[in-house]
């Protein structure tokens, strides 16, 4: 009780003299977010003190942080060692709008971790992320991520599991079953950087993709999702799509550390990825140099204002526009494998980048309300060249949708370096 106590003071009786004063609509509209707080608040410090479990009633009783402190682990290995990556030379143009640099975090978080696979028994995966539940009823955090949380012991409460007032029954899983969910998944980028390279530390368990009985993989997935686990030799007749609350148990569950590739780019998976793609891609025309413009423009976010005058520009500097979504899964391999010049806006498209050449150059182009590094770190520690074009006149931080006005002015700028 001192907790509920402790609960509505901070976020009800600290806010009634705020409300009297607001107008009635907007009273109405910040009552319901406190409701909201308080709906979450029940299943999420209350439920939990309740003896048994969330196979009853609310969310896990029990927090493991890592997988070697789960209850049911039969085995875990440690696939491929940690390490640092190679130091990162600054990109071309690679200041935001706040002054800062792109890549200053990047100079001083280059560590990358061991890649760990393990065997749980009676274990359970919930939701679209796939967050795991041990036999005992522990979350395991490092293995239940979600996007925008970072957790740690102390704030893994915020967990969207610890809203839910009951889990539906789990669906039993019978023999070996292979997750493949992971940081929002349903999403290409996510999918070929964070899912796809689990299937590189199946070898470190000696086992054969032909023995798996079950591979978990994102509800309604995208034909991207169909022609990558084709390519990989997974019988759709294996593939169980999970759903927003879908809650499964296996008999036997393989689950392998995610995949944080804003840090140091493990050696292992940029030479998964690169090997995939020589298996997999298709040929397309050969070409002695291709240069590459990744248009948005029938996006629904994040699109170029100036979309006909940066398409006139590159074009006349010897780019083709292609619009990456339209081409199959091998497709896109090759079109970036053949590349030696990209220029793209920030978006799912470039998790291709996995498949260029060293060597390869890419000009990244945000707009200053989003700015996110992540392809700088792949492109920088992977023997790639990178440069960036910030849009300087956008003013709504963190918005990750704004749309933005390339400088061509600055672009040009940036090509002619790469071209020196």
């Amino acid at each position: 009780m001192q907790h509920l106590k402790q609960f509505i003071l901070r976020h009800f009786a600290s806010k009634i003299p705020t409300l009297l004063q607001r107008p009635l609509w907007q009273s109405l509209i910040t009552c319901r977010r406190l409701l909201w707080k308080l709906r979450n608040f029940i299943p999420g410090v209350l439920l939990r003190r309740l003896p048994g479990s969330s196979l009853q009633l609310g969310p896990p009783r029990h927090i493991a942080v890592t997988v070697e402190e789960a209850t049911g682990l039969a085995t875990c290995i440690e696939a491929f060692p940690a390490g640092q990556a190679p130091p990162i030379q600054p990109p071309q143009n690679h200041i935001r709008p706040d002054g800062k640099s792109l890549i200053d975090s990047l100079l001083t978080h280059r560590d990358y971790e061991a890649a760990k696979i393990a065997i749980l028994e009676q274990a359970r995966v919930y939701g679209p992320n796939g967050a795991v539940i041990s036999s005992s009823d522990q979350l395991i955090a490092e293995l239940s991520m979600e996007m925008a949380r970072a957790f740690s012991p102390e704030t893994l409460s915020n967990h969207s599991i610890y809203s839910q007032w009951r889990l539906p029954p789990p669906t039993q899983l019978r023999g070996l079953t292979v997750s493949l969910l992971a940081l929002s998944v349903s999403n290409y980028y996510h999918w070929m950087l964070f899912a796809l390279p689990k299937l590189a530390l199946l070898p470190a368990l000696a086992l054969d993709p032909a023995s798996v009985d079950h591979w978990l993989i994102p509800a309604s997935p995208a034909r991207f999702h169909l022609e990558t686990l084709r390519m990989l030799g997974i019988s759709p007749e294996k593939c169980v799509p999970t759903s927003p609350r879908g809650h499964f148990q296996a008999h036997q569950l393989v689950v392998s550390s995610p995949s944080l590739i804003k840090r140091g780019i493990p050696p292992w998976l940029s030479a998964f990825m690169r090997d995939f793609a020589r298996t997999h891609r298709t040929p397309t025309s050969p070409v002695a140099s291709r240069r590459l413009y990744i248009s948005r423009q029938d996006a629904s976010y994040r699109r170029v204002l100036n979309e006909e005058a940066l398409q006139s520009r590159l074009h006349a500097r010897g780019f083709q526009t292609v619009q990456a979504d339209s081409f199959s899964v091998a497709q896109q391999m090759a079109l970036f494998a053949e590349a030696d010049l990209i220029v793209a806006v920030h978006g799912a498209a470039l998790a291709n980048l996995a498949f260029c050449r060293p060597g390869t150059a890419l000009i990244e182009l945000f707009a200053g309300a989003y700015v996110n590094n992540c392809y700088a770190v792949y492109a920088t520690q992977t023997g790639l060249r990178y440069g960036a074009v910030i849009d300087q006149t956008t003013e709504a931080q963190g918005n990750l949708a704004a749309n933005l006005q390339v400088d061509l002015a600055t672009l040009d700028q940036v090509l002619d370096q790469f071209d020196a």
